[in-house]
């Protein structure tokens, strides 16, 4: 607020008012009192000037008073709209703001379900891959185990003929050589018998 421009306002404006107001006591005050006070001209007069004064004063106190109140107005429509831009610029600031948390919120959660995605294909590769191998060495066990065993099948087989084999040519063995025996001994009874004879 500046009170004193009304005051300067006022001064410019009332100035040839107080100067007649003025020049008018002074002319009263150098004239004879009895003259001035019988003379009702001059007293209308001055209290014209005084009622005009007044009105004036008064006139440039309510326009002082209206344009500060326009100014006080003006200067809180200003500072109300400042208020409402900063109001707005904060709200766009914070809008934004939450926009670019739920962005990156969004980012993080879809880079969180790439990477679980990652590891869970991963992982199924991984037990593909232990599931095969162990399958493989499953397969190669059975297979060396199936041919050991027929391995050793074969290998009892074999030992069992041999085995025969070698009874049955035992027995031919000793039965031809029992044959032989027998056949000599006869021979040799026969021979004992013929000396006897």
């Amino acid at each position: 607020m500046k009170p004193w421009r009304g005051i300067r306002t006022l001064s410019a404006v009332g100035a040839p008012i107080v100067f007649l107001f003025a020049l008018a006591l002074f002319a009263s005050a150098t004239s004879p009192r009895v003259a001035v006070a019988q003379d009702p001209t001059l007293d209308a007069a001055l209290n014209a000037i005084a009622q005009r004064t007044r009105e004036a004063a008064g006139t440039q106190t309510r326009e002082a008073r209206n344009a500060q109140q326009t100014r006080d107005a003006r200067d809180a429509q200003i500072a109300a709209e400042r208020a409402t831009a900063q109001a707005i610029a904060v709200e766009q600031t914070r809008t934004a703001l939450e926009q670019t948390r739920v962005a990156l919120t969004r980012q993080a959660e879809d880079a969180r379900a790439t990477a679980t995605a990652r590891a869970e294909q991963t992982a199924t590769a991984q037990a593909r891959a232990t599931a095969t191998m162990r399958a493989e060495q499953t397969a190669t066990a059975h297979a060396e185990a199936t041919a050991t065993a027929r391995a050793q099948a074969t290998a009892t087989a074999e030992a069992r003929a041999t085995a025969t084999a070698y009874a049955e040519a035992t027995a031919t063995i000793r039965a031809e050589r029992t044959a032989t025996q027998v056949a000599v001994q006869r021979a040799e009874d026969a021979r004992q018998q013929q000396l006897f004879v």
